[in-house]
């Protein structure tokens, strides 16, 4: 498993977040999303190699 860390400097509400969950639920190799909205980041545990930046 990995983990990788996107700034997401337009995300700041409940709605984005859950715009960013639909389009990624899509992808197998994500195990978990962890969102931190008061921060803008997203931390995404996935296996393969890092595909997501």
């Amino acid at each position: 498993m990995q983990k990788s860390i996107f700034s997401i400097q337009e995300m700041d509400c409940p709605s984005e977040e859950n715009l960013i969950r639909m389009k990624l639920d899509e992808i197998q190799d994500i195990k978990n999303l962890d969102f931190d909205l008061k921060n803008r980041n997203l931390a995404l545990i996935h296996t393969g190699d890092n595909t997501f930046e």
